[in-house]
């Protein structure tokens, strides 16, 4: 085999291939020394493939003895993976490093990095989503946030808020708006106040500050808004652009142009409270300080920005103050808690509380077990008392410097709640549950006495002992009467005497006033060892110094007894038909009330009779109730109980609320004592039997039989109010018939007398007016009486001036002629019946619209 040939034409010699190896099969392959891919016809090199038409012809190669390589298709491929492998790589590289600085950059961002600021650690804890700063915005700048505004839907001014600290707990002050400034956002903006123009010693947060208030409008628009005064402001958005809570509050840190910075921040603002009770407050000097604001800011979590309180409380060359300097500082307090009395201290303090303190819930547990409202008392009311972020306001001392010329430091804050514990306010009034029963006397009452309860400034109670000043104690005498009932006056007279203690609250400077009768101390040295043993046991038995925390160790379920007391609100007529107690009233409204009296009901509900939009429907229920009263004795509501006409929250449906004191106050409690005295009454109509003209006769015998006028309470026309008992003016006096207490005056002979005219189905009425013969003691006096017709017209009955105190029953009053003898010398008026109801029973010239008290 010969190698291979020159191609055609004039060729560089070929190479040629070793002697006993075969040549390569014709084909493109590179040629071993040009490394150009040419054509190898098989015996020598061509630029062009054979009988390929083409308008150039290569030129041959000229042979040489190189070798001649072919090119490997697989190795081909192999430099072009190699090739692909290395650009890949390049890629990843590349990506991985794009990739590793994206996901530092969001790294950065969840630890709250931004370039040159960091987030404060307080915001990196994961609860947050941390923002991209916003820096050197114009200081009247306003935040428009995405919101589905909708009318009448307030709910957005919870969405967005602003603090100046990273804590989140001092809110910066702000008006929002949802949809008015531009659609579908709310729109944020810095709220210093218009108060501005007028004092600007009230709103800290303007950038001016001279004696002579001044007007600053910042933007053109809202007098004295801007963002000043902290050097930086976190605005934190809580609902998402849908109006739903997001799971992670957006937190955008921001700076605006031209804020504080003249001078330093105080450094190392502290506050502490003194051993008697008033709160220090003391900072480190500022180079270049003229003077320093100190400021307190009172902000209840959940509340609009705007009500926030914040106000000046001192404006002082030194570096701390003192709240007990600060006292009687008009600057210093509010008006509403400004107070003369001398039970209180730290006013400066106060009005942070919302809603009830542990005293206010003390109160309304003692008037609940002692039925001594007519208000409903709730769970919520007798819940126990602990104080937090929904019942305390927020509050914080702000301090800056200024330097005399218009130039301020930022604000240096300090949150202080932790201090609120420790703040005395004022005299605890309801501690009877805490103290648990009184002594009578002994060292047992001068161990009660001993101690002192004091409302702090988060609401709660403290308990601490009581220091007593005995060389300024005086003495009192207090009587102790016993009434003569059958002559008027009284018959004898016990006088004791009391030791009255000035006393301070120990860790405070509140004065109160100790009671102790000298019964047991009758001299003041006396009085003085005996609180000296007292004070000796509490040590040993409840060891502990200062304003300690009271202790709860009631067993009672307060709640649980609040629901058992609710009282129900009554909205349909009771049927009374099981009780036999017929029901008086001259129309509709009136037998509704009298109905669910005596059922025992304390609120009615009057919607169907009167709208709140009547002008004299409070008017017309007064009216109605005392008609009521009047006609149903049973009731025992005549001159006893009072009423109140009111409206339920949510609602106006006129509701009547009665209270009809502690005894019977309690629906349960009530109906015992209406069920006594009803099976007294229809005994006694059992008793008299006959036509109705007899039993007029026998009820009028069997009163004066059982019952004496008291003159102890009304005796020549003048009135012992402090003599009378529960059964002075009430039928409740015939729980007493026959008894030594069986004493009443004339409205109470009448109720009797209408009871049972009443239940005995006879016709009648209960009737006041005035006396009017200047022949007899009471002349012109208030008086109380019945009418009746028994088959044979109207008559006149007066119970009490038949009662001769010492004979048999008198008959000049019984079922006379309205204007017969000394009967004619009285006038009739409409507290107890309407004036066309008395009309048209008495002659018309006697009745005349009068008011008062009947005895």
């Amino acid at each position: 085999m010969t190698g291979p040939q020159q191609p055609h034409g004039d060729t560089p010699q070929q190479p040629q291939p070793p002697q006993g190896r075969p040549l390569p099969k014709a084909g493109w392959y590179r040629h071993p020394r040009t490394r150009k891919t040419m054509y190898w016809t098989g015996t020598g090199w061509a630029a062009t493939q054979p009988g390929q038409s083409s308008p150039i012809q290569a030129k041959a190669v000229k042979a040489t003895p190189a070798k001649a390589v072919a090119v490997d298709p697989k190795k081909r491929r192999k430099r072009i993976f190699t090739i692909v492998a290395a650009v890949l790589a390049v890629c990843v590289i590349a990506t991985s490093g794009v990739a590793w600085f994206m996901h530092k950059r969001a790294a950065d961002r969840e630890h709250g990095i931004y370039g040159g600021y960091t987030y404060p650690s307080a915001l990196q804890n994961g609860d947050f989503e941390l923002q991209e700063p916003m820096t050197g915005l114009e200081w009247y700048h306003r935040f428009d946030i995405p919101y589905a505004c909708k009318d009448d839907d307030e709910s957005y001014k919870e969405a967005v808020r602003v603090y100046t600290d990273p804590a989140l707990t001092n809110e910066f002050p702000t008006l929002s708006t949802c949809g008015i400034e531009k659609t579908g956002k709310i729109t944020i903006s810095a709220f210093t106040g218009f108060s501005v123009s007028n004092n600007k010693k009230v709103y800290p947060f303007t950038k001016g500050y001279d004696e002579k208030p001044k007007q600053y409008k910042f933007d053109g628009k809202t007098p004295g808004s801007r963002w000043f005064g902290f050097n930086g402001y976190y605005l934190v958005r809580y609902t998402g652009d849908d109006g739903k809570k997001l799971k992670k509050p957006q937190v955008t840190y921001f700076t605006v142009k031209d804020d504080a910075g003249e001078l330093p921040i105080p450094k190392n603002l502290r506050a502490s409270v003194d051993d008697d009770g008033y709160v220090t407050i003391r900072w480190d000097p500022v180079d270049g300080a003229y003077r320093y604001q100190v400021f307190m800011q009172k902000k209840r979590k959940g509340e609009t920005s705007i009500p926030q309180t914040v106000t000046l409380i001192d404006n002082t060359e030194d570096t701390s103050i003192n709240s007990k300097e600060l006292e009687l500082s008009s600057n210093a307090i509010d008006l509403d808690d400004l107070t003369d009395d001398r039970d209180s201290q730290n006013a400066l303090f106060g009005g942070l509380v919302r809603g009830d303190s542990a005293d206010d819930i003390e109160g309304a547990r003692l008037d609940l077990q002692n039925a001594t409202t007519s208000d409903n008392i709730t769970a919520e009311d007798v819940k126990t008392y602990y104080p937090g972020p929904d019942t305390v306001r927020n509050m914080s001392f702000l301090v800056r410097a200024t330097d005399g010329d218009g130039g301020y430091s930022p604000y240096a804050m300090l949150r202080a709640n932790d201090l609120l514990s420790q703040i005395p306010i004022t005299v605890s009034l309801h501690t009877e549950n805490l103290r648990g029963k009184k002594p009578e006397g002994g060292i047992e009452l001068l161990k009660y006495e001993a101690v002192g309860y004091v409302n702090m400034a988060d609401g709660t109670i403290r308990k601490t002992r009581r220091v007593f000043d005995f060389d300024k104690a005086t003495t009192r005498k207090e009587d102790s009467v016993q009434y003569d009932r059958e002559n008027g006056g009284t018959t004898s007279r016990k006088e004791t005497l009391i030791w009255e203690v000035p006393c301070t609250i120990k860790g405070t400077t509140i004065h109160d006033t100790v009671s102790i009768p000298a019964t047991d101390y009758p001299t003041i040295d006396a009085l003085k060892k005996g609180f000296d043993e007292a004070n000796a046991q509490l040590d040993a038995e409840t060891p502990g110094t200062g304003l300690l925390p009271v202790v709860d160790d009631s067993d009672v379920d307060w709640e649980q007894l609040a629901k058992d007391m609710a009282v129900e609100t009554a909205t349909t007529m009771p049927d009374l038909s099981s009780t036999g107690i017929p029901v008086k009233g001259t129309n509709e409204l009136v037998t509704y009330l009298a109905a669910n009296l005596l059922a025992g009901n304390r609120r009615i509900n009057v919607a169907h009779y009167v709208s709140a939009d009547d002008s004299d429907y409070s008017d017309t229920l007064q009216q109605a109730f005392q008609e009521a009263v009047a006609q149903n004795p049973l009731t025992f509501c005549a001159y006893t109980c009072t009423m109140s006409v009111r409206t339920d929250e949510g609602s106006e449906d006129p509701i009547v609320q009665v209270y009809a004191g502690s005894k019977r106050q309690r629906k349960d409690d009530y109906l015992k004592e209406r069920d006594k005295v009803l099976g007294i009454v229809n005994s006694w109509v059992k008793e008299a039997g006959g036509s109705p003209r007899d039993k007029v006769t026998y009820f009028h015998n069997k009163i004066i039989d059982s019952f004496r006028y008291d003159h102890a309470v009304y005796k020549d026309g003048k009135s012992n109010i402090d003599a009378r008992t529960e059964y002075t003016s009430s039928a409740l006096a015939l729980e007493v018939a026959g008894t030594n207490d069986a004493y009443i005056v004339c409205s109470g002979y009448a109720q009797v007398f209408q009871a049972l005219l009443n239940q005995a189905g006879i016709e009648s009425w209960y009737v006041t007016g005035n006396v009017i013969d200047p022949s007899i003691p009471v002349y012109n006096s208030r008086h109380a009486w019945n009418v009746v017709n028994t088959g044979e017209g109207w008559t006149a009955v007066d119970v009490t001036w038949d009662d001769s105190q010492s004979g048999p029953a008198g008959t000049e009053f019984l079922m006379v002629p309205f204007d017969q003898g000394r009967m004619a010398s009285r006038t009739y008026d409409t507290d107890s019946l309407p004036a066309n109801v008395i009309s048209g029973i008495v002659p018309e010239h006697m009745v005349h619209e009068n008011t008062g008290l009947f005895f």
